[in-house]
C-alpha cells in the first residue's frame, strides 16, 4: 500500500542509502563522510579508467544509429568491517543486446586441479590475485548513452557516452573476456583448445611451461617465475589481492605441506550446505550417500513447474 511504513534497509546496523542524494544527506546527519568518500573512490577510479566521455546538454544520439539510453545509479553496500562500499552500474536490463556476444566462459575447476598437480610435479610456484574494476577496463561494445546524476557533482545534467563496458551490461563479462584474452595472447600466453581459459606458454629459460588460469576478473599463475608475470600484467590491470600462497581458489581449499599441495572442497561444501539449511532447513547427518533401500530409478513424480525447475538448479 502506498501509505504503508516503507522498512528501512539496514546491515551491521549501518542503513543503506536508496540513492547519492540520500547517502550524502546520511554522512551530514552522522558527521562524517563515510559514504561521500566510498562514492568518490569508486568515480575516481572510473574517471581513472576513461570510462565516460562528456557531451553538452543538448547533445542528441538517434535511435536510427543504434544509440540506446539507459539509466545509471550508485548501489552501496556495507562490508563485514563496517567499511562503506559504493559501485556504480548502468541499467542493462533496458538495453537490447541482440547481436552482441553476451556468452564468457570460465575456467574448468578439473583444469585448475591439473595445474595445480603440475606445480608440485615440477616444483614450479604460484600467485593468486583479482583485477580491480575489471569490466571497465574492457571497451563498451554497444552505444550507449546516458544523464548525469548526482554522483558527477557539477557535471550533473550533462550527457554521458560509455566507453568502457560498466558493470550490469549484458555484454560485459563477455567484452572484458575478449580483452584479457587478447592481451594474454599479446604476452605470449596461448589458450589451450580444451579450456579456453587456460594458458601456457613455453619459455627458453627453462623446460617446460607456464601456465595462466582466469576465471572472470580472477587469475591464477604456475611458473617457475611466477612474480615476473604477475609484473606485467600489473603494468595493464590494477591486480588487488595478490598473494604467492593462495589458501582458496575457485572452492578449492589449498595446503601446502612442504612442496606438496592438499586439496580439498570442505569450506565449499560447508558454506553450501549453511545456505541449503538456512533456506530449506536442517539436514540429517548420514553415513551414505543415498539410503540402501531408495530407489531413484524407479521413481516416476509429476513433472515440476518453472518455478520449481529454477528451484532446483538453483540447488544443485
Amino acid at each position: 500500500m502506498r501509505n504503508q511504513k516503507k522498512r528501512i534497509k539496514e546491515k551491521f546496523g549501518v542503513k543503506f542509502p536508496k540513492n547519492t542524494r540520500e547517502a550524502l544527506l546520511i554522512d551530514q546527519a552522522n558527521r562524517d563522510k563515510k559514504w561521500g568518500e566510498a562514492i568518490a573512490k569508486e568515480m575516481n577510479a572510473l574517471e581513472r579508467l576513461r570510462v565516460f566521455e562528456y557531451f553538452d546538454p543538448g547533445m542528441t544520439f538517434s535511435c536510427d544509429k543504434g544509440w540506446q539510453y539507459a539509466p545509471m545509479q550508485m548501489i552501496f553496500d556495507v562490508k563485514h568491517d563496517l567499511r562503506r562500499n559504493a559501485h556504480f552500474v548502468v541499467g542493462g536490463h533496458v538495453i537490447d543486446s541482440t547481436g552482441h556476444v553476451t556468452y564468457s566462459s570460465t575456467i574448468k575447476d578439473l583444469s585448475v586441479r591439473l595445474m595445480l598437480l603440475i606445480a608440485v610435479k615440477h616444483d614450479l610456484g604460484f600467485m593468486a590475485g583479482g583485477i580491480g574494476n575489471a569490466f571497465c577496463t574492457a571497451p563498451c561494445t554497444e552505444k550507449i548513452w546516458s544523464m548525469k546524476g548526482d554522483q558527477f557533482g557539477n557535471k550533473k545534467g550533462s550527457i554521458v557516452v560509455l566507453k568502457r563496458a560498466l558493470y550490469r551490461l549484458k555484454t560485459a563479462s563477455a567484452s572484458f573476456h575478449q580483452f584479457l584474452g587478447d592481451f594474454l595472447r599479446e604476452i605470449g600466453f596461448v589458450p589451450l583448445m580444451a579450456d579456453q581459459d587456460l594458458g601456457l606458454q613455453k619459455l627458453e629459460e627453462h623446460a617446460g611451461y607456464d601456465y595462466i588460469a582466469t576465471h572472470i576478473d580472477n587469475i591464477i599463475i604456475v611458473a617457475k617465475n611466477p612474480s615476473k608475470c604477475m609484473t606485467r600484467i600489473e603494468h595493464h590491470f590494477q591486480v588487488r589481492d595478490v598473494t604467492d600462497s593462495p589458501s582458496y581458489y575457485l572452492g578449492n581449499d589449498l595446503i601446502k605441506r612442504g612442496k606438496l599441495i592438499h586439496l580439498s572442497t570442505y569450506n565449499y561444501v560447508k558454506e553450501v550446505l549453511r545456505k541449503y539449511q538456512e533456506k530449506y532447513g536442517s539436514l540429517a547427518k548420514e553415513n551414505l550417500p543415498l539410503k540402501p533401500k531408495l530407489k531413484p530409478e524407479l521413481d516416476d513424480p509429476p513433472l515440476v513447474d518453472e518455478a520449481k525447475h529454477k528451484e532446483y538448479q538453483h540447488i544443485i
